[in-house]
């Protein structure tokens, strides 16, 4: 779907006013860094809600047992909530990926990275 329509998403995903612009087709760095955040974000997103399916599932079908099945249920709460994190990460980073360029490029030039 992201191939297909390229067209549609690049414009929702960069800044369509911007100046950096100077030829059709060409992009910014910042441009780029925010498409790069907003597929590595989808791709963390889209990777971690199966897991996180699972383990809901897994959690429900525990429900009303007890002795060493009711164990797994405590003990699976930290990959639950590691796995929580990673996918509100991932949303995030999709979400947000403008923000993030524009904090990464404000970072790079406080660090002397860039020379604009």
């Amino acid at each position: 779907m992201l191939i297909r329509k390229t067209d549609k998403f690049i414009p929702a995903l960069t800044d369509a006013s911007s100046k950096a612009k100077t030829e059709k087709g060409k992009l910014s760095a910042k441009e780029i860094q925010a498409i790069v955040f907003s597929v590595v974000g989808l791709y963390i997103f889209m990777t971690s809600v199966p897991e996180l399916f699972k383990f809901g599932f897994q959690i429900v079908s525990q429900i009303g047992k007890t002795g060493v099945e009711r164990l797994y249920i405590r003990t699976s709460w930290p990959n639950i909530i590691s796995i929580f994190i990673k996918c509100l990460l991932g949303a995030a980073l999709f979400l947000q990926a403008r923000g993030m360029a524009r904090f990464w490029y404000e970072l790079q030039k406080t660090r002397g990275m860039n020379k604009k």
